[in-house]
């Protein structure tokens, strides 16, 4: 998102022969708790364009092409926007789903601001509390776990030397082919399989960002985005690979 933005705040002030900031503030993420908080952010983040003056009101909001609102009530075409999903929180059948959810965006106009919507900050069980992450109580305690044992792994994997290429052999190994294979540009459904779990592996275990394993994997950025996406899916699927990579992993950290 910051290239984006950078790339494009850029090229809009060489076009308009203007300097200094485009947006107000940096791009920002929120952890969120799908059940509980889904419906209303979407209400709340389309709302934005009544809420700023861009539009006058619902029926200009239902056309406005620079809403995602407008895809959901079918007034604009996007293949790649989540729309289906949305609408099947509200009824089965499309045409019974776009009005309730649009009588559910009509009741949001008069709630205003959400202070808790845009800065996350929800509270855990034990009272921690992180603008990150916005859901129940026991949902911040689950995500406060899980990057506590991930932060661990990490300094775990840093002070035995762990890196990359023992992830790669390692990984080579459960899959039945060699590191070299792994980045070796094989296109053998086991070879891209187990590239795809280096990928995912890398990302989750040893916090390599897209760019270092696009280095390390002689790959694209965009192909690394993919890979991690298919190496999740895979050891989601085939729990006992990634069990017996755990302990391969484990026994590098263990050993002397």
């Amino acid at each position: 998102m910051r290239r984006l933005l950078t790339g494009y705040a850029v090229s809009f002030n060489l076009r308009y022969q203007r300097a200094g900031h485009l947006f107000q503030n940096r791009y920002k993420s929120i952890i969120c708790e799908e059940d509980s908080y889904l419906l209303e952010l979407v209400r709340y983040i389309h709302l934005n364009c009544i809420r700023a003056g861009l539009v006058r009101g619902m029926e200009e909001l239902d056309r406005y092409r620079w809403s995602g609102h407008s895809a959901l009530m079918g007034s604009q075409d996007r293949p790649w926007q989540a729309r289906e999903e949305v609408l099947s929180y509200f009824d089965k059948k499309e045409g019974i789903a776009k009005r309730k959810y649009r009588q559910f965006v009509f009741e949001g106009v008069s709630l205003g601001r959400r202070e808790e919507l845009t800065t996350g900050g929800s509270q855990g069980l034990e009272g921690k509390q992180d603008v990150r992450i916005l859901g129940s109580s026991g949902f911040v305690d689950k995500i406060l776990a899980e990057e506590a044992r991930w932060n661990q792994k990490r300094t775990l994997f840093k002070r035995k030397r762990i890196g990359i290429e023992e992830l790669i052999n390692s990984v080579g190994k459960a899959f039945g082919t060699t590191g070299g294979e792994v980045i070796g540009g094989s296109q053998r459904q086991t070879v891209t399989l187990a590239r795809s779990v280096v990928c995912y592996l890398g990302s989750r275990d040893l916090g390599m960002t897209g760019r270092e394993l696009s280095r390390e994997l002689n790959l694209t950025p965009a192909a690394i985005h993919y890979a991690v996406l298919r190496g999740e899916k895979y050891l989601v699927e085939n729990k006992e690979v990634e069990e017996k990579l755990s302990k391969y992993l484990t026994f590098l950290t263990t050993s002397p």
